[in-house]
């Protein structure tokens, strides 16, 4: 280049500088991703062979790699490689960490990692809110929000981080879990308003949604079991309620029926499973009633086909009688928990209106020849503790006096009177008096149930149901 361009260029030498200078700092940014790669294999390889509990130092670096990157950016998209080699380096420590680490990290360096972490998904570099509507395969938003969980999951039991630093928490809360939530179900609900016959199949954004969907519900599920204070709870209520979100996510289970992806009711599942995470904290739980969750459980079009009764845990039910058992139940018995006789018209509404499946469930233990699983005993359990309650809450009373001219009610039929409920133990009592039969009609509701029931644990396995029945019994006694 000096032999081609000296001699016709009269600025070639500041122009030549300027040429070296950059390769220079390629090489500097090559050498830089190089050795982020390197040192995370190394440190990776270290944290799965090391005897030793792996030092808490490792932690300070991730923090300090990620406040690198939210200092510097993403300045020029040469850049990208090692801010992208930083997050997965800090990623892989900190899940290092967690899996061969027996020591607790202290609140100090676990606040710095929050801090860290949070202020870089909040940067405009990561541009996390945005990045959740396109098909964008570079989601560097996904590894902070991993971390996110495994520092919800480092915080100790008598930690004070919740009081001390409550107001970021709560930030973190609604950047990480309450806009988020209300971004991606608004999408996709209008979406479907707009196109209901839509089949979303072959979307690629949209199973990229749900896995993101699916990460946030796991992170929610780490923050609500963490014991913070009164005032904390009904920040993050606010939250939720201020963002519109848990207006859309009743909104999504409304019309999750016509959200057509790989032939499952994959959103009514996650709308449900997210509002019985959600009424776990009684703030919350007051506002998505204000908000409208029982008319939607009562009448949404999921919730009506599961109404008409029939449906049972086999093969070709499970998806929908999931729905029913550890969605519609166990967020109503959640709600009676918290709210005990203050919402009695709304339970009893909703008792009277599943009272067709009520009455498959119990009818399912007096036939002889109908298949029992861990998951027709779990749902039994569920509708007897929800009787048991009605009695105790004057369900009974309460039903009388707003229906003055009917002689008689049924809220659970099977187990409404003295009679049924004898003829009910009664086909206990077989099954547990006459344990081979039993084990003709256990069926699998699981692969890895499956894998029991054809191996030599099966035995085990039988014995383990014989027990659940036996407290299914003393459940209906007490």
């Amino acid at each position: 280049m000096d032999t081609l361009f000296d001699s016709c260029m009269d600025d070639w030498s500041s122009i030549r500088e300027e040429v070296v200078l950059a390769s220079v700092n390629l090489q500097f940014v090559s050498a830089q991703i190089s050795t982020a790669k390197s040192l995370g294999a190394l440190i990776t390889s270290y944290c799965k062979t090391s005897e030793e509990p792996i030092d808490t130092k490792y932690i300070q670096l991730s923090a300090e790699l990620l406040t690198i990157n939210d200092e510097e950016g993403i300045q020029e998209s040469i850049f990208e490689d090692i801010f992208h080699e930083r997050i997965e380096l800090a990623f892989l420590i900190c899940f290092s960490f967690s899996k061969t680490s027996k020591s607790k990290i202290n609140d100090k360096l676990l606040f710095s990692l929050f801090s860290s972490v949070s202020q870089l998904l909040s940067s405009t570099s990561i541009s996390f809110t945005s990045k959740l509507l396109v098909r964008d395969e570079t989601t560097y938003y996904r590894p902070l929000l991993r971390i996110v969980l495994l520092c919800l999951k480092a915080i100790k039991e008598d930690s004070l981080l919740l009081v001390e630093y409550s107001a970021t928490f709560v930030d973190l809360f609604d950047y990480v879990i309450s806009i988020p939530i209300r971004i991606i179900f608004s999408s996709i609900h209008n979406e479907v308003i707009s196109n209901p016959n839509q089949e979303f199949d072959s979307s690629s954004l949209i199973a990229k949604q749900i896995d993101d969907i699916s990460l946030i519900l796991t992170i929610s599920k780490e923050f609500l079991r963490l014991k913070f204070p009164n005032d904390i709870g009904k920040m993050i209520s606010n939250s939720l309620s201020n963002n519109g979100t848990l207006k859309v996510i009743i909104n999504i289970y409304t019309c999750s029926h016509l959200i057509k992806y790989n032939n499952e009711k994959i959103f009514a599942e996650l709308s449900l499973l997210f509002i019985y995470e959600f009424v776990s904290i009684k703030a919350i739980a007051e506002e998505l009633i204000i908000s409208g969750l029982f008319p939607a459980l009562i009448e949404s079009p999921t919730s009506i086909l599961i109404r008409k009764g029939g449906i049972v845990p086999i093969p070709s039910n499970l998806k929908l009688h999931n729905l029913w058992s550890n969605g519609l139940l166990s967020i109503v018995l959640t709600l009676i928990g918290k709210f005990g006789e203050k919402i009695l018209p709304e339970v009893c509404l909703f008792v009277t209106s599943f009272q067709r499946q009520f009455l498959t469930t119990i009818h399912y233990w007096l036939e002889s020849n109908t298949p029992i699983s861990t998951a027709s005993i779990q749902e039994t359990g569920q509708i007897i503790l929800l009787a048991k309650t009605l009695h105790s809450m004057g369900g009974y009373d309460y039903m009388l006096r707003t229906n003055p001219s009917v002689e008689s009610i049924t809220l659970i039929p099977g187990l409404d009177t003295k009679g049924e409920r004898l003829a009910f133990l009664q086909a206990l009592n077989y099954l547990i008096s006459h344990p081979r039969y039993l084990s003709m009609r256990v069926i699998p509701i699981s692969i890895e149930q499956q894998n029991l029931l054809e191996s030599d644990q099966k035995s085990n396995f039988t014995d383990s149901l014989l027990e659940e029945i036996k407290q299914l019994k003393q459940l209906l006694l007490d």
